[in-house]
């Protein structure tokens, strides 16, 4: 089944997703507060604000969780 990533994005944008949730891998980062803004071919738009269960110990951002927010788009 093929699937067109930027109407899936815009699907979440515009509300109308058919609640496909996302892969496991995702899913299991408890991504909530992430809201994509905007979407075209080659770059989309989103807002996120890193919760504590993202971030080490001193409060700096995991960045195998920035790879994979970077990978998943």
């Amino acid at each position: 089944m093929d699937i067109d990533p930027i109407a899936a994005i815009q699907q979440i944008i515009d509300g109308t997703s058919e609640g496909r949730g996302p892969p496991p891998y995702v899913a299991g980062l408890r991504l909530e507060r992430m809201v994509f803004t905007a979407v075209e071919r080659g770059k989309f738009t989103l807002e996120w604000v890193p919760e504590m269960h993202h971030c080490q110990y001193d409060g700096i951002v995991q960045g195998g969780v920035l790879n994979v927010v970077a990978d998943t788009g």
